[in-house]
């Protein structure tokens, strides 16, 4: 990005840390993203959640402090509802999720891709979960690297509504993200991608002695290709500002990719 848009991106994120009027921010930077269903619930959980301290946004980089303790429970469905939201959000589907017709074919594709990123799969290995789009895993031409540094494996009997909390706030990021983008670019925010398809990658260090998690296949060779990469760090801990996602493993990491690439569809 261009020095004047990571000043800029800088400046929207200390002017929301200097503890400023949420409800005045979020009308002056709404007006150029309508809410979607998903984006009126992170907006109106960013009203009460948000702190000076909770929300890191930079041109790159994305930071959370989450409200409750990130357990595996928290962490499938935050991912599955960040999945969600930026198949929309990217164009590749024509509603929000949970709008959609139950007989589109890319329904049950999201629904199944959820399901695979379960509990079990971040209490074994709490991977980074790379989410690719393109046709290819690397001819990408968009990426975003989700990872949660600090997965309290004991006690996941999680009520329903910290969990809903926190992938509410995880999805606020996302739109201050955009936000920040915006008035960087004077007020218009990226375009929708073409229709491609999303491909998931996990990143991780260990798995069950290098087997491969249910829905995965081993990967080996595989290199995030040079587009773009947005990191999203959401954790209940400290916000580690600059942090890479690729830090959360060592040199011996694998990748494996999801079986099969969901397919966009806006039809």
């Amino acid at each position: 990005s261009s020095p004047k848009l990571r000043a800029m991106v800088k400046v929207v994120s200390l002017r929301r840390d200097g503890g400023g009027d949420d409800n005045n921010n979020d009308k002056a930077t709404d007006t150029a993203h309508p809410p979607t269903t998903e984006r009126q619930d992170a907006h109106d959980a960013g009203r009460t959640d948000a702190s000076c301290e909770d929300i890191v946004v930079d041109a790159h980089f994305v930071a959370r402090r989450l409200a409750h303790p990130v357990t595996p429970t928290v962490a499938s469905r935050v991912t599955a509802e960040i999945v969600k939201y930026l198949m929309h959000a990217r164009g590749q589907i024509a509603c929000p999720f949970a709008m959609l017709d139950r007989t589109s074919k890319v329904t049950p594709a999201i629904g199944e891709l959820c399901n695979a990123l379960s509990p079990s799969l971040f209490a074994a290995a709490n991977p980074t979960i790379y989410l690719v789009f393109g046709q290819t895993p690397t001819s990408a031409v968009e990426a975003y690297a989700v990872r949660f540094p600090h997965v309290v494996a004991a006690n996941d009997e999680v009520p329903e509504k910290h969990v809903a909390q926190c992938a509410r706030q995880a999805l606020r990021a996302l739109v201050e993200h955009e936000n920040a983008l915006a008035q960087a670019s004077g007020g218009s925010s990226e375009t929708s991608l073409s229709v491609t398809s999303l491909h998931v990658m996990l990143h991780t260090a260990a798995f069950n002695g290098g087997a491969a998690p249910d829905g995965f296949l081993p990967k080996r060779g595989y290199r995030v290709s040079r587009v773009k990469t947005l990191q999203i760090e959401l954790t209940h801990g400290e916000l580690g500002v600059g942090a890479k996602a690729d830090e959360a493993v060592n040199e011996h990491a694998m990748w494996f990719a999801y079986r099969t690439a969901v397919r966009g569809d806006v039809s």
